[in-house]
């Protein structure tokens, strides 16, 4: 089987600190681990299956996400095939086409691609996930 590009990011601090320094676990910590499904041979499309794995229900659940620019599946770089977290976004290389990007907490949410020479920035309101 081939591998699959995927991240994993948690949102809120793990502890909670309380007065008088007591230090407790955060109740409301999150986590989610995203899968971009890859089909190595399809063409560029602007839509692409991701599975989102949520700590709060414990259950994996497959989504439909779309972009303005189309994606080519097999320029995903997969040499280790995880994505880089920060400021809550996953960030996912290709291979010197385009930085994609996806926030795994937010439903209704933007994804950003962004070219290599800066000139192309696009967000996209209407991108959504929606369950199946």
């Amino acid at each position: 089987m081939e591998p699959l590009p995927e991240g994993f990011m948690c949102d809120l601090p793990y502890y909670k600190y309380a007065k008088g320094y007591i230090v407790q676990l955060n109740p409301e910590y999150r986590c989610r681990v995203v899968r971009l499904i890859s089909h190595r041979y399809r063409m560029p499309c602007s839509e692409s299956k991701v599975q989102i794995f949520s700590s709060e229900t414990g259950e994996w659940r497959e989504s439909v996400v779309s972009s303005l620019q189309d994606i080519r599946p097999n320029s995903i770089d997969c040499d280790g095939c995880y994505a880089i977290a920060s400021n809550r976004m996953l960030y996912w290389m290709s291979y010197g086409e385009f930085l994609l990007s996806f926030d795994p907490f937010l439903i209704n949410n933007s994804v950003r691609t962004s070219r290599k020479d800066g000139d192309e920035d696009i967000t996209d309101p209407s991108y959504n996930m929606s369950s199946d």
